[in-house]
């Protein structure tokens, strides 16, 4: 997300411009060359505001503005956190178990595969 360059937008709006995309199972096909510029400078746009509202998502401090983040992109279907013994939906985020002890390690620090 971070490495998305939100400030081009109108570059591809105003030359035109699509980049390709070779297809996985047929490199020589480009699986953008239906879209015009203006096209992909609207699914850019909308990729940039998915990529701030994920970011919030990660970064909150606790289950339920989490997933009420995750909602404004999946819809209601994602689910929202269960409710504790106590009624809370209080749950820390940002850490998981690792490895060989020593503690929890920041999730943002867990390899995604």
């Amino acid at each position: 997300m971070e490495g998305l360059d939100c400030s081009i937008p109108n570059k591809f709006r105003h030359f035109n411009f699509v980049p390709t995309m070779p297809d996985h199972g047929v490199p020589a096909h480009n699986v953008l060359h239906r879209l015009t510029g203006e096209d992909f400078a609207a699914f850019h746009a909308q990729v940039c505001e998915a990529a701030v509202i994920a970011r919030r998502a990660l970064d909150a401090t606790n289950a339920q503005e989490s997933a009420e983040e995750w909602q404004k992109l999946f819809g209601e279907k994602f689910p929202l956190p269960a409710k504790s013994e106590s009624g809370s939906r209080e749950v820390k985020l940002g850490t998981a178990a690792g490895s060989g002890g020593g503690g929890p390690r920041p999730l943002k620090d867990q390899p995604f595969f």
